[in-house]
């Protein structure tokens, strides 16, 4: 090595398999996000709307998920980060 490590004369691009520690995020807004309404069966929750939306419409969807629900008894609403 003939140079300092702090005065190299170009960009480190030989450097094999580097990979970033983290996964890339979504710009704000941006991100993923599920609503989710479920409604009373037997003995348990049933699903019957999902809907996976991004931060910047999530309150939107969740007026829809909320003004369809309201049909039914017992709903639940649930919003939660997108899991995948």
């Amino acid at each position: 090595m003939d140079y300092r490590p702090l005065t190299r004369p170009a960009p480190w691009t030989d450097i094999p398999g580097m990979e970033s520690l983290w996964p890339e995020l979504a710009l704000p807004g941006e991100r993923p996000i599920q609503v989710t309404v479920t409604v009373p069966d037997g003995g348990g929750r049933r699903p019957v709307m999902d809907i996976v939306t991004t931060q910047d419409r999530a309150v939107d969807d969740f007026a829809t998920a909320f003004a369809y629900a309201q049909e039914a008894d017992g709903f639940d609403v649930h919003v939660r980060r997108y899991a995948g």
